[in-house]
Order: C-alpha cells, then structure tokens, then sequence
C-alpha cells in the first residue's frame, strides 16, 4: 500500500471494503491520512476515539488559562505513545482548518460533522483568521518537534501556553 496518494474518496472505499468500518469513522481516518493508504490504515490501527473529547477540552483549558489542567494534560499527553502523540497533532491541525473554514464563511466545504461540527461553531465564535493561523502554525512546529523526539511532556505544555495566549490574550 505504498505508492502514490489516492484522493480521499479512494481511501475512504477501500477503508469500507477492506477493513469493514461503518463511514463516520471511515471518514475521520481518511481526513487524517490526506490520500495515504499506508497512513489509514496506522490511524486504523492506533486510532483514539477520544481525539474529539481531548481536543475540546483542551482548547477549553487554553482558552480559560487553566494552567493546572494544561499540566495535567501535558502528563496524560507524555503518557501517549507516540503514534497517538502525532495522530492528536494531525487531528488537532485538521480541526484548526475546519475552524478555519467556518471562520472564514466556507462552512459548505467544512468536513466535520456531529459533535465535532458543534464544537467548530462555537469555538469560532472567539476565533478570527490571524487566531487560526497562528494556532496552527504552533501546532505545526510542535509536530515537527515531536518528530525529532523532543520531550513530548515539554512540547505539549510550551505548545498548551503558546495557545492560551493565541486563543485570550
């Protein structure tokens, strides 16, 4: 299942065929694969239904400065293996876009759908472009310092920090 990126509708049958998952969450793993057979299937296999549960309530600490949460969150988060570490990453970058798209009057093209489409209105609500940009940017740079076997723990609260600031200066 290496080679080329397939587009995401691809994924997502092959996903259904193969693998016998019902589309909901078929359509989650493929908007964190972005057109990778091989990268599906770890989702697959490591995947973290609580992605959606984590992120909100992450966000929420960050937006309220709850820095006791955020250090707790920063020690659950060490305690991840690292596959899941990046597959938060990945599925919190993918939120910011949706944020991103509802923020900017796209939300026809919006992926998200149930909770996660609820949580995307009204964290848009105290989000603005520049709050987006910058948020994913930190989430970026934070993967890729992951990448490189940074100290998770670390990454975590500085990135926790970064975006209390972002999210309510």
């Amino acid at each position: 299942l290496t080679g080329p990126l397939l587009n995401a509708e691809d994924v997502e049958a092959w996903l259904k065929n193969n693998r016998a998952i019902d589309d909901n969450r078929a359509r989650k793993i493929v908007q964190l694969a972005d057109g990778s057979p091989n990268m599906a299937l770890k989702l697959l296999e490591n995947e973290e239904d609580n992605n959606t549960q984590r992120f909100t309530e992450w966000m929420r600490a960050c937006f309220k400065k709850s820095y006791g949460a955020l250090v707790t969150m920063a020690d659950d988060y060490h305690g991840l293996d690292k596959l899941s570490q990046r597959n938060l990453m990945a599925y919190s970058m993918n939120m910011m876009r949706e944020t991103l798209l509802f923020t900017s009057g796209a939300g026809t093209i919006n992926r998200a759908r149930g909770e996660e489409l609820k949580f995307i209105q009204d964290f848009s609500k105290v989000m603005n472009v520049e709050k987006v940009e910058r948020s994913f940017t930190l989430l970026n740079d934070a993967s890729y310092h992951l990448e490189r076997n940074g100290s998770a723990k670390m990454i975590f609260l500085d990135l926790s920090l970064k975006l209390a600031k972002t999210l309510n200066p």
